[in-house]
């Protein structure tokens, strides 16, 4: 629908979710159907984390945490795709809806 439409040429279309959830929703959802509901999730400065960054970059050729994935990690994230929603018909479906069907069922 999309491949040569006037009403698409030469635009960037958001095709995000239909809600919006913070880190910590996110990551405790995908606990609880990952069945750890009772694992405590400790949150740490974000300065701690830059300087374990920093650290980590000077002592590991592909360290696990970087000073971008915090940046991404604390920087807000809620894109509204109501143009393509508008112009292409999109339809989102929201995280807590789609999520459990990414994890396997027992």
């Amino acid at each position: 629908r999309v491949a040569g439409s006037a009403i698409a040429d030469g635009k960037t279309y958001n095709l995000s979710g239909g809600e919006a959830l913070s880190l910590l929703e996110f990551t405790r959802l995908c606990a609880d159907l990952l069945g750890l509901k009772q694992k405590r999730i400790v949150r740490l400065p974000v300065w701690f984390c830059l300087g374990l960054a920093r650290a980590m970059a000077l002592t590991l050729a592909q360290p696990p945490l970087t000073w971008q994935a915090i940046a991404g990690m604390i920087q807000p994230a809620n894109l509204d795709p109501g143009e393509a929603a508008r112009d292409l018909g999109y339809q989102p479906r929201g995280v807590r809806e789609q999520l459990p069907h990414c994890f396997p069922r027992s």
